[in-house]
């Protein structure tokens, strides 16, 4: 399965590691392991967003899910 990112979410995650990792070839999860709390929430963030509007709005589905039924 493939994920496609937006621009948005591409440049904070080139912003947030630094150029020496990106220049050493580290796998992805190496390059993440560097990042700060802050710096992997802020992802974390962009990229709820992002599922959340690939999927056409999952955050309204789960509240529509969660109203009580007759």
């Amino acid at each position: 399965m493939e994920i496609k990112i937006s621009e948005k979410t591409r440049r904070f995650v080139l912003q947030m590691i630094p150029k020496e990792e990106l220049l050493a070839e580290l796998s992805p999860k190496e390059r993440l392991a560097g990042l700060t709390i802050g710096g992997r929430r802020q992802l974390l963030r962009l990229l709820q967003e992002e599922m959340g509007n690939a999927s056409g709005d999952a955050s309204n589905n789960d509240k529509e899910a969660a109203k009580p039924t007759d």
